[in-house]
């Protein structure tokens, strides 16, 4: 079988700020919704009910993805802690960061249909799916909250790549007419999920040493397909 999937979900970058003593710093999560899309490659087989002695056709599919989604960004602060209290200066050094992921996947699915009449067919599945996500740094911008940049930092070079291995158990319903196959699987419940942080980044601005890090943390999805079985 050759076809599309698309991918519901959510996806969140988590920035920490690590800067001197003279700075406040901040944890943020940002939620992103995310969304990625791509091709799947598969084969599909149905034992014999005869043999089997049931009335309801049985089956297994296996199939491979690989597709891309759209970019995900976040942000975080460490805000500057005047020595003199009365000190009006209200400054902070910002950090932005997006990431477009790359995901390619495995699906081994255990087919039941429990309803068919003449070239339509419904039924249920359940399976479990591996995942491999990159995260292609994008943009990295440090600034302040003057809205400048420092230009001296190209963070953008200075950043990982980041990666996720997981393992989602999943539930579906498909319907087939003729050679057609749509299906809706609910991706859930995480099994495994290795999320990787990347390195801290250190850089110099204005005398004051410059330190974030950065965690993503992928949630459960809903997968939306279509298949032309051969």
């Amino acid at each position: 079988m050759l076809g599309i999937e698309a991918n519901l979900g959510n996806d969140s970058l988590i920035m920490q700020s690590n800067l001197a003593t003279d700075f406040i710093n901040h944890s943020i999560s940002t939620d992103n919704f995310s969304f990625d899309g791509g091709i799947k490659l598969g084969y599909q087989y149905y034992f014999d009910k005869e043999a089997l002695g049931v009335k309801q056709a049985y089956g297994m599919s296996a199939s491979l993805y690989i597709g891309a989604g759209v970019p995900i960004s976040g942000e975080t602060y460490a805000k500057f802690i005047p020595q003199d209290p009365s000190d009006p200066q209200d400054a902070s050094y910002i950090f932005k960061a997006s990431y477009l992921p790359i995901k390619v996947g495995l699906d081994i699915k255990f087919l039941w249909d429990f309803l068919e009449s003449g070239e339509h067919t419904l039924g249920l599945s359940a399976g479990i799916g591996y995942r491999f996500s990159y995260y292609k740094n994008t943009e990295a911008i440090l600034g302040n909250s003057y809205g400048e940049v420092a230009s001296e930092v190209n963070t953008s070079n200075a950043y990982d790549d980041m990666m996720i291995h997981a393992f989602l158990p999943q539930l579906g319903l498909h319907y087939y007419c003729g050679s057609h196959q749509f299906e809706i699987n609910c991706k859930f419940g995480v099994a495994y999920s290795g999320a990787t942080e990347g390195d801290m980044l250190r850089a110099f601005a204005g005398g004051d040493e410059i330190a974030y890090k950065i965690k993503i943390k992928s949630s459960d999805y809903l997968s939306l397909g279509y298949s032309y079985l051969f």
